[in-house]
């Protein structure tokens, strides 16, 4: 029974070994064309139960006439949200800049 297990953990393992390199070899997907320009705006509108995800949603419903469809981010719900957004969130710039005003001292 013992070898048996190890069989079987083996063949998960080298399933999704397997898979993990098909999805990371199949190169990066082509990205979206977004923007007001092809009347596909983004918006940051936190969680769907939040204020602003529930406003989005709505927003959606109402830009659909006018030929728009917005793309609603149900997890962009910080400070970065337009940077998320438009991509040029830059996380090794935020990281330093965070650390080096932590390593300053406080008066």
């Amino acid at each position: 029974m013992h070898i048996r297990n190890r069989t079987m953990f083996g063949f998960a393992f080298g399933v999704a070994l397997l898979l993990a390199f098909a999805v990371a070899g199949s190169g990066p997907s082509v990205a979206e064309e977004l923007g007001l320009a092809v009347k596909k705006p983004v918006v940051a509108a936190a969680c769907k139960l939040c204020p602003w995800g529930a406003i989005a949603d709505v927003l959606k419903e109402a830009l659909k006439p006018q030929g728009y469809d917005l793309q609603i981010c149900y997890t962009c719900s910080r400070g970065n949200n337009p940077r998320y957004v438009v991509g040029t969130y830059d996380a090794a710039a935020d990281r330093s800049g965070r650390l080096a005003a932590a390593s300053e001292p406080s008066h």
